[in-house]
């Protein structure tokens, strides 16, 4: 392998890394430093790649099942239906009338580009935002509260009060409102500091989904008014 400068000038290196794994008609196949060569068993599969129960695809988790007491006694759900798809009853935070998205945008790079004047210019270019991240919101919702495209609002939820200028988007629902994830640092640096709108975050609280544990970022509901 290439372990140091010298081996690195004589083999050169990957540009792209392949993956280990490959099916093809139905087998799988391991990367054996020159290609997808060895033909894996099931049991090969189970252990390395598809670390289920029954180490196939699961539509219906076996993983779920083996907690199916603890789904029925904290959701409700039936034990024999602990391992399919459910759908919850959401339980929606805020204490506001409409539902708030923060997408993550693909110039988002894990923080940075709130510093990054380049990734600032071209962050939300579908409303034109260049200087700032825009609260993107239906016409008819707007209209109803005296918004006019562009004026500046005040976002709020039982946690907390931020500000962010509007731009009407007619292709959203007209019980949501979407503001990208971005800015609203306190500090990070000069292009950051400062800059509108308030973070996201402020608003949002942390809550779990109750089966898998992963973070709810929509389930807080705003209202929202001029400023």
């Amino acid at each position: 392998g290439v372990n140091s400068f010298e081996s690195w000038k004589e083999k050169g290196v990957w540009f792209k890394k392949p993956y280990h794994w490959r099916q093809f008609r139905g087998e799988f196949y391991e990367w054996d430093g020159r290609g997808y060569n060895t033909l894996m068993t099931p049991e090969d599969v189970k252990t390395k790649l598809i670390k289920t129960p029954s180490g196939k695809f699961e539509f219906k988790s076996g993983r779920l099942e083996q907690h199916a007491d603890y789904v029925q006694r904290e959701l409700g759900i039936p034990a024999a239906r602990a391992g399919l798809i459910q759908w919850v009853e959401p339980k929606h935070t805020g204490q506001g009338d409409l539902y708030f998205v923060t997408p993550k945008t693909p110039l988002h790079a894990e923080g940075r580009s709130g510093n990054i004047p380049h990734a600032i210019a071209n962050q939300q270019p579908i409303v034109g935002g260049r200087n700032t991240v825009y609260l993107e919101i239906h016409p008819d919702t707007a209209r109803a509260r005296n918004i006019r495209n562009g004026d500046k609002v005040r976002i709020r939820s039982n946690l907390g009060t931020i500000e962010a200028y509007c731009r009407y988007m007619p292709a959203h629902r007209p019980d949501t409102l979407v503001m990208p994830m971005e800015h609203g640092h306190w500090a990070q640096g000069r292009w950051a500091q400062g800059r509108l709108p308030g973070h996201s975050g402020e608003l949002t609280e942390n809550v779990s989904d109750p089966i898998s544990g992963l973070a709810c970022y929509y389930t807080g509901k705003v209202t929202v008014e001029r400023a």
